[in-house]
């Protein structure tokens, strides 16, 4: 017959070794008798048609125990067995750590984990005074629950005192001061046996919060007792919350560092089921809970309260994780209104049918691995404003939002920054930020960087352009409105897959200064790739895109361009006949100034120059003009000209090319009689340089059919000429 039975049970999600089973020295086999329950994750384990075994270790562990003869199943169906401990496992004193319950079936091997064991040593049945091992232990725990209620606390104290007494039966005190330890989790009540502590869930790692008053049954208000737990809590503690549903009556206001655990919830049709969920407040820190964490628990709030989690006040260094939140308004608020608040890390945390999911007006928060769900405007937002007081500022600096998703919220992602009382754009930072690896699907708008540029809000707020932000590859899925960009400064991205034609542009609503772009696919990027409208001047602006085309009206020759990025490629086409590149301090050219309709250079931008590294001569036909109307000729993007005359003409105005600032640097022109001879008064030399002593280019001589003056001319920018480079007489018939 068996002297003692443990009760076990097994679960294949518990890590936690059972109070140990206590052998005697030379018990036969069946003296202790284990009566066992296998759960796999909380559910009975089948045991029909597996094979069990038990395998172990002798304390010394110079011998092996595979032992499948003593089992006896109590309930197949409800995991339950007995098994009687062999006699071989007793033979030599000790701890044996290494034995557990090996199942097998055609699939192969399964194992549960260690079965603790303590063999104690034969009593000395030659003393006087001789008891069995357990009935010291009980004499010992007895006399130190005692020594407790007589005002003593320390364990090792009362081992010193007794050391006599334990030394018979546990040298050292090292078993009984695991017992001791793992029935009495510091700050609560003692637990009768350590199998009453595991099913608690309470470890040497946290203190559970039912042994403090906390029901957790959905209808008591457990505010107040969780509210003593954390005040006569020590900084660092950790509090584990079972499953349950734990009511309260307003939330929980978190000032000192502290940890909160629980089991995981799920969200499941507009609710959180299972797992450890708190109803009607939310968890909020403030100022003195720096280093604090909350890990496996579920917020759903009451009509009365705002946030799920939040975080204000001067803090530094919060941890979110494994969290879900059901809330009126945000499900995850972290704010530097009142003191500055600092690297809030949210882990692996989903926020569901509130108003907003994650916000952040603090610096380097981190958002990774979350999931914003049913939201009716911002599911992530990067935000700040002052909207409180004109000196509390909300400032979102180097916040990352990384591998996050949005389903089906209002906008996906969100980023802003306005003053609402008028005091500058210095004193709304916003900088920093990025969205990386994220993607929004079934949303309204799937990104919305700043708002309309100046007063808006109905004069409410004056917006600025955020800055040096970085989107990197981002993924809209079945949007139902646009991606907007509307005003930023120096804004990267890298890699972009849109779903509908993005809204960017570079207009009176639109403003994104420095933008740069790469990595574009699936609908275009608003007009980000059009062909841009260079600005009017000799000094435009190339803020917005890479390719320009001129609109000049008037002679006009470009020496500078502002607003370029170094590391980018620009290109700009001529497209007016007054426009001409000049080299100058900034713009660097190959090769001499560029002009002519049709004509195009590109540019790369390196340190604060712009380099020439391609330019393109559009190929025209030459042209032909009336040597009568040849005094101030349009002569365009040609760089030939034909200028004919007869015998009969007048041909005593001279030669002019209207704004030979703007057209071809090398032209040549050719002038010939379509009939008989003639004498034309010759080229302006107001445009023209002359040689003195060339006869032909003044035509001292008639030029007769068949023969014309072929002349080649560069325009020189420093004296606003063209030199003569060649002239010839040359055949034509």
């Amino acid at each position: 017959m068996a002297i003692r039975t443990y009760k076990v049970t097994l679960d294949t999600k518990n890590a936690i070794a059972p109070e140990p089973v206590l052998l005697r020295q030379g018990d036969k086999t069946g003296a202790v008798v284990i009566d066992a329950t296998l759960l796999d994750n909380g559910s009975p384990v089948q045991l029909g048609g597996l094979s069990l075994s038990f395998k172990a270790n002798t304390a010394d562990g110079k011998a092996f125990i595979d032992d499948s003869s003593g089992f006896g199943i109590v309930s197949a169906a409800d995991g339950e067995f007995t098994y009687q401990v062999p006699s071989q496992l007793g033979q030599v004193p000790g701890k044996i750590e290494l034995a557990y319950f090996s199942l097998s079936d055609a699939n192969g091997l399964e194992s549960t984990f260690n079965v603790v064991f303590a063999v104690s040593p034969a009593a000395d049945m030659t003393q006087d005074s001789a008891k069995d091992w357990l009935s010291n232990l009980d004499d010992i725990i007895n006399q130190y629950n005692q020594w407790v209620n007589d005002a003593h606390s320390s364990w090792e104290e009362f081992v010193n005192t007794n050391k006599e007494i334990i030394e018979s039966i546990d040298p050292g005190g090292t078993l009984l001061t695991e017992v001791i330890n793992a029935r009495t989790p510091s700050g609560a009540n003692a637990y009768p046996a350590l199998g009453d502590r595991l099913d608690a869930g309470v470890d040497a790692r946290s203190k559970n919060a039912k042994a403090f008053g906390v029901k957790g049954d959905g209808s008591t208000d457990d505010l107040a007792a969780i509210n003593n737990m954390i005040v006569n809590a020590a900084d660092g503690d950790t509090l584990f919350f079972p499953s349950g549903n734990y009511a309260l009556s307003n939330s929980i206001v978190i000032s000192k560092k502290i940890n909160l655990a629980g089991v995981k919830p799920i969200y499941d049709s507009g609710d959180l089921t299972e797992g450890t969920v708190l109803r009607g407040g939310g968890i909020y820190f403030k100022t003195g809970s720096s280093g604090s964490k909350v890990s496996g628990i579920g917020v759903v709030t009451g009509a009365n309260i705002a946030n799920g989690f939040d975080i204000h006040g001067t803090i530094d260094s919060i941890t979110i994780e494994n969290c879900l939140t059901i809330a009126r308004d945000h499900g995850y608020l972290i704010e530097s209104y009142n003191g500055l608040v600092q690297n809030v890390k949210v882990l692996n945390c989903e926020a569901h049918d509130g108003i907003h999911g994650f916000i952040s007006k603090a610096s380097r928060t981190t958002f990774e691995n979350c999931l914003a769900s049913g939201l009716q405007y911002w599911g992530y937002g990067t935000i700040t404003d002052n909207i409180l007081a004109a000196d509390e500022v909300g400032a979102a600096i180097d916040n990352k939002v990384i591998n996050c998703r949005a389903v089906n919220c209002g906008v996906g992602f969100s980023t802003y920054k306005r003053n609402y009382f008028g005091t500058g754009e210095d004193a709304v930072p916003c900088f920093g930020n990025q969205y990386v690896g994220c993607s929004a699907e079934s949303c309204t708008n799937s990104l919305l960087v700043g708002d309309t540029p100046g007063s808006t809000g109905n004069s409410k707020y004056v917006t600025y352009p955020i800055d040096n932000m970085a989107v990197s590859a981002f993924t809209e899925l079945d949007p139902s409105g646009s991606t907007r960009f509307l005003f930023s400064r120096n804004l990267n991205i890298n890699g972009i897959s849109l779903g509908i034609k993005a809204d960017i542009s570079n207009d009176d609503s639109h403003n994104n200064i420095g933008l740069t772009v790469s990595g574009v696919s699936g609908a275009k990027l608003g007009t980000w790739y059009d062909l841009q409208k260079l600005a009017l001047g000799d000094s435009p602006s190339i803020n917005y895109g890479q390719t320009f085309i001129t609109q000049n009206t008037s002679s006009t020759a470009i020496t500078n361009i502002v607003g370029f990025i170094d590391g980018q490629t620009y290109t700009i086409l001529i497209y007016d006949k007054y426009t001409r590149i000049n080299n100058s301090s900034i713009i660097r050219l190959q090769g001499p100034p560029l002009s002519g309709i049709g004509n195009s250079i590109v540019f790369r931008a390196q340190d604060g120059l712009l380099f020439e590294i391609n330019r393109k001569k559009f190929a025209m036909p030459g042209i032909q003009v009336r040597y009568t109307a040849s005094s101030g000729f349009d002569l365009g993007p040609q760089n030939f000209v034909e200028l004919i005359a007869n015998s009969s003409e007048n041909l005593s105005n001279l030669i002019k090319v209207n704004n030979p600032d703007a057209c071809d640097a090398l032209i040549t022109i050719f002038v010939r009689s379509t009939s008989g001879s003639i004498q034309p008064a010759g080229f302006d030399p107001s445009q023209f340089v002359i040689p003195s002593g060339n006869q032909l280019i003044t035509f001292s001589s008639a030029l007769n059919f068949g023969v014309g003056l072929m002349s080649q001319w560069a325009y020189v920018s420093a004296i606003g000429k063209y030199v003569l480079i060649s002239c010839q007489l040359q055949p034509y018939v």
